[in-house]
């Protein structure tokens, strides 16, 4: 990862939580400093608050901070774009690179929206505030090599970025990285509420699923495969098969199978609507 020269700026676009994550993952990775970074957000008490804890300029909107900057990033809600992308049109800088991670919206419709033919899309998940986070990034045909390798940099500065050739994994990836994380956690809070039930402190069973989950993902990391994982813990008659058999017979596997497709279908009716 380089570091940006003295002369790029970085503008942000929306300084809620995945805004301000990037804003930190960027000065904590020492791809900038705190004077190339401006947010832009129109709520007065967040820009306070980022100024204060971030040490970065701030701006109710980002039209009037343009002017210089070498990478626009929108992170705001998708539902804002349409108003935004009509203000953006002309007013960003010709050599500039348009990073959006807005669900569900297009490169075609980013380009056709704001005018600007170097964009790129991606995905992260809520992971990035804390720097782990899993983005799925898409660069459209007029993103340079150096454009491109900018893009590559700020995600990886929140997590792990994987570039793909094709747009459309953009939007099964959304379905995995983007909604999982509400997927895991739904499981979590029911492997708590079992233990409680069973007599469990909450505390308790609060850290042990944390830990399970913890060192479960460390497993597979390492590269085992989730069903090696789980076969290496069931043994014939016992507790762990048990528990196995009462999930199988709920449909548990096929629920998290249409929750996935159902937030796929969700992603492309967003992007249908814009």
């Amino acid at each position: 990862m380089r570091a940006m020269s003295s002369k790029e700026r970085i503008v942000i676009a929306g300084g809620g939580t995945m805004g301000r994550a990037l804003c930190e993952g960027v000065l904590a990775s020492g791809l900038a400093s705190p004077e190339q970074v401006c947010v832009a957000e129109p709520d007065s008490q967040r820009r306070v608050a980022i100024h204060a804890d971030l040490g970065v300029p701030t701006a109710p909107d980002c039209v009037a901070v343009l002017p210089g900057a070498a990478l626009l990033v929108l992170a705001i809600k998708p539902q804002v774009f349409p108003s935004l992308a009509a203000q953006l049109a002309g007013a960003i800088p010709e050599g500039a690179l348009l990073l959006s991670i807005m669900a569900g919206i297009s490169t075609t419709a980013l380009i056709e929206g704001t005018g600007h033919k170097a964009v790129v899309r991606a995905m992260p998940n809520t992971a990035a505030r804390v720097r782990r986070a899993a983005t799925v990034w898409y660069a459209s045909p007029s993103v340079s090599p150096a454009q491109a390798e900018l893009a590559g940099d700020v995600l990886s500065a929140i997590g792990e970025a994987i570039r793909v050739e094709q747009e459309r994994q953009v939007d099964l990836a959304t379905a995995v990285n983007g909604s999982g994380p509400a997927f895991v956690c739904l499981m979590a809070e029911a492997m708590i509420e079992g233990a409680v039930n069973i007599g469990l402190e909450r505390d308790l069973a609060s850290r042990l699923v944390r830990l399970t989950l913890d060192g479960t993902a460390a497993l597979l990391q390492a590269g085992s495969h989730p069903a090696q994982v789980r076969e290496g813990v069931t043994s014939p008659g016992g507790t762990t098969a048990a528990g196995l058999l009462a999930l199988e017979g709920r449909a548990v596997r096929a629920a998290y199978i249409e929750a996935v497709r159902a937030a796929y279908q969700r992603t492309v009716e967003l992007g249908e609507k814009r």
